[in-house]
């Protein structure tokens, strides 16, 4: 196994990654501009199936962390990049957090008013962020601190940035990618 691939990114994942992240994007303006629903049971809706998209980026993630050290049969690097991983998600989610909670502060969301334009309950309660039924969640500095540095990754808190539902299950499947990695170095 220990064919070192050089390092550089890997054209053909990156184009992968690119296309997913385009249905993605199409998925957001599907759920902004119209129903989402009437569109699950056509042939096209693998263009907007934004859902497949991100399951396929934990998939390729998981691939990409792993893939020089199990060429290398290299445990050391396996558990460098374990420890490693929560503080390379965790720094970008509490600037995103940070920002959107200052953004929130200074009245600089206008997703209420876009969905009435647009009649998107989905860009209504802020992407799914925080629920028209229900009492806004904490909006204090506090709970953004909290939200971006661990509540994001343990309990899957989301509701300052919408797009960070994925930051859960990245770090679980991270984790669960760098055990089996290590188990097939070992074995």
């Amino acid at each position: 196994m220990k064919h070192l691939v050089p390092n550089k990114k890997l054209a053909h994942l990156e184009a992968m990654r690119g296309i997913a992240a385009l249905v993605v994007v199409a998925n957001h303006l599907t759920l902004t501009f119209s129903e989402h629903d009437i569109w699950s049971g056509a042939p096209w809706f693998i263009f907007i199936n934004g859902g497949a998209a991100v399951t396929f980026f934990f998939v390729l993630s998981g691939y990409v962390l792993t893939l020089s050290a199990l060429q290398a049969e290299n445990l050391v690097s396996i558990v460098r990049g374990a420890i490693k991983r929560w503080p390379r998600l965790a720094g970008p989610v509490l600037v995103s957090v940070l920002l959107s909670w200052s953004l929130w502060h200074l009245g600089m969301f206008w997703h209420v008013q876009a969905a009435a334009i647009t009649g998107s309950e989905w860009l209504a309660s802020f992407a799914g962020g925080v629920p028209l039924a229900k009492a806004s969640p904490d909006m204090s500095l506090k709970a953004a601190i909290a939200q971006g540095a661990w509540w994001t990754f343990i309990r899957g808190e989301d509701y300052f940035n919408t797009s960070l539902w994925t930051m859960k299950p990245e770090l679980n499947g991270s984790a669960v990618a760098f055990v089996l990695a290590a188990a097939l170095i070992v074995t």
